[in-house]
């Protein structure tokens, strides 16, 4: 005997008169749920360009400040933590591209005519037979889509928190003198490497 977690479904012979017709509605909304999940796909890559373009304004405006490092004499407090704050955008705006912007496997909102190509089956079981398939494809690109936006959300707040830690790379590099900050204390910027990583783990 089945069990009641494991039923088998029901077969075309004991299925509603009605089944090619609920066959029809439920591919209508499987379609429109996988055509869901791609748009919200594109809206997290357009997200993350957007926040990719924030973040190398970012770049941009603390190389500026940064530069005053390779000026004669000792660096200020203000220049270092202008340093480390553009070492830590580069950091994040990587995170960014590699764990929500690269080209990766994504499940296919149609299926292949090869596959579909079966002689021995009727349409109704070929037609229930690709709903399953839809389903699992549905589930996949959920849970791509998912983690794709969990680790955008923690990038978003890594950038929110950017004073906070430019603040504390300033008073770190004057309460540890420059420019031995960087001579001597070279492991502040492991600190902020880890941190962007585990961070953007997800």
């Amino acid at each position: 005997m089945t069990s009641p977690d494991h039923e088998e479904p029901p077969t075309l012979a004991s299925a509603h008169a009605d089944w090619p017709k609920v066959l029809e509605w439920i591919e209508k909304q499987a379609q429109e749920s996988i055509k869901a999940r791609f748009v919200t796909c594109e809206l997290i890559s357009k997200e993350s360009q957007t926040t990719l373009t924030v973040i190398l304004a970012g770049v941009a405006g603390s190389a500026t400040y940064a530069t005053k490092i390779f000026e004669p004499g000792p660096a200020s407090p203000l220049a270092v933590a202008a340093a480390c704050i553009c070492a830590y955008f580069v950091l994040v705006a990587l995170c960014l591209v590699f764990l929500c912007m690269m080209f990766r496997a994504y499940p296919a909102q149609y299926q292949e005519p090869k596959n579909l190509m079966q002689p021995s089956y009727s349409l109704d079981e070929l037609r229930e037979a690709e709903l399953r398939n839809i389903d699992q494809r549905i589930t996949e690109a959920k849970e791509i889509n998912d983690k794709r936006a969990r680790r955008l959300n923690r990038i978003r707040v890594a950038i929110a928190i950017s004073p906070f830690v430019f603040v504390a790379f300033f008073f770190a590099a004057k309460w540890l003198g420059c420019p031995a900050a960087y001579t001597q204390h070279s492991e502040w910027f492991g600190v902020v490497s880890n941190f962007v990583s585990n961070f953007a783990q997800g």
